[in-house]
Order: structure tokens, then C-alpha cells, then sequence
């Protein structure tokens, strides 16, 4: 069994080789997280930290809504961790391939962080209720002041749409095109890593749109509180 140091030098540099984007083989990374996360080896875990912390450091420096959280990095960084050591079970590890699909988990996890800790301030302005309401009515060509909406209205929305959602790829590009306002060329900008490309992106929206487009309780939803605002 190869011991945990050379895990971590192989593995640091198969993530090089990932970041700069050349071909590498990440069976080293994936053994080193399988024993910080399924085996639950506390030194395992704290190497695979010392390993990314500066790469989820500069997630959390880029990450759009940061600057309006008012806390440091490093809070958000331990976060994020966090979520991925309790969120990870055993048989949602094993269905990662590669690295590459351990790090776009873990850039989520950087995301869910942020977007939780602001959700839960009141003060918090980032573009939620209203405005992404108008957003998903105009996208299905109903156009409703959604002031109409009440409370318990708009959450029933926000929970029938939450439902249609099929992975963290997709949750992440809903929560970055409509909580956060973001256009895909922005997501790419700052989340191009973990894309093929910016067309990936438009195609991830595309697919849910449609997909809501065609889903017969939400054209119901939207019809009849249209007709509210219309009576």
C-alpha cells in the first residue's frame, strides 16, 4: 500500500498537471481523498487540505458575491471543506472518476457556502424573490408584476423548480444565471475550469429552461396566478 506522503506528491503533481490542463493519470488524488473522506484518516484529510486550500482560497476570492459577505476567506474555506466532508458518502464517492469531478464538487460546495451564509441575512442583496421571479415568468413568456406573488406563492415556485433540477451542475448554473444574475460568459470567466467551454454552459441553461418550459405544474402555477393578476 503506498503510504500517505507519496500519495500527496504524486497527487500534487497530477493537480498541477489538472490545472495547467495537461494529461495526467489521478488515481493518486482519488485514493488520497478516498482515504480523508470514505476511510475517515485524519491525516489523509489533512493533507488533502494542505493541498487545495489555495486553490478553494482563490474560489472564494473570485466567487462574485463574496466581497458582500463580510467575512474572510478563510472562513468560507473552511466552509466549503466542511460541506465536503460531511456531504460525501461513501457511494457518491465512488461515483467520481477523476479529479476533475472531485474539484467542480468541491468549487460547488465553495458556491453553496457563500450563497447559504448570505441567504441567511435579510440584508442581503443578491437579486433573489422579485427579480429572478421575473426572470423564470418572462423566460415562459407570462408577463405578471410578481408583487402579486405572495410569500407562500413565490417559495412554492422556488420549490417545484428546485425539484426539476438534476445535479450540482445544474443547480449551479441556476443558482449563478438567477440568484446571482450572472450570464454564462461570466460563470466561465470565473468558474472555466471546471467547464469544457462557455457553449457547455449554454447548454446546461437551455436544457433546464426546456426542461420547465414543458413541465405541466409550473405552466399550471404560472397560469393561474397570471389570471389572478389579470381578474
Amino acid at each position: 500500500m503506498t503510504s500517505l506522503q507519496a500519495l500527496a506528491q504524486q497527487c500534487a503533481q497530477e493537480t498541477h498537471r489538472f490545472f495547467q490542463r495537461q494529461a495526467q493519470n489521478t488515481r493518486y488524488c482519488l485514493e488520497l481523498f478516498h482515504r480523508a473522506i470514505v476511510a475517515k484518516q485524519e491525516e489523509a484529510w489533512e493533507l488533502v487540505y494542505q493541498q487545495y486550500e489555495p486553490q478553494v482560497t482563490k474560489w472564494v476570492l473570485r466567487h462574485p458575491s463574496f466581497p458582500s459577505t463580510g467575512e474572510t476567506a478563510d472562513y468560507f474555506v473552511n466552509l466549503a471543506f466542511l460541506r465536503l466532508w460531511t456531504a460525501i458518502t461513501p457511494a457518491k464517492f465512488a461515483e467520481f472518476n477523476d479529479i476533475k469531478e472531485v474539484m467542480r464538487y468541491l468549487q460547488l460546495c465553495v458556491h453553496s457556502v457563500i450563497i447559504d451564509h448570505l441567504r441567511a441575512r435579510p440584508s442581503a442583496t443578491i437579486g433573489f424573490e422579485e427579480h429572478e421571479a421575473q426572470r423564470i415568468l418572462s423566460e415562459h413568456g407570462i408577463r405578471i408584476d410578481v408583487k402579486v406573488l405572495n410569500k407562500v406563492q413565490q417559495e412554492k415556485l422556488w420549490e417545484i423548480i428546485k425539484t426539476r433540477l438534476q445535479n450540482d451542475k445544474e443547480r449551479f448554473i441556476f443558482d449563478c444565471c438567477y440568484k446571482l444574475d450572472m450570464k454564462p460568459g461570466e460563470i466561465f470567466q470565473q468558474c472555466g475550469d471546471q467547464f469544457r467551454d462557455v457553449r457547455e454552459i449554454y447548454r446546461i441553461k437551455e436544457n433546464i429552461l426546456a426542461r420547465l418550459r414543458r413541465d405541466k405544474e409550473i405552466q399550471a402555477f404560472l397560469q393561474q396566478n397570471a389570471g389572478k393578476q389579470q381578474a
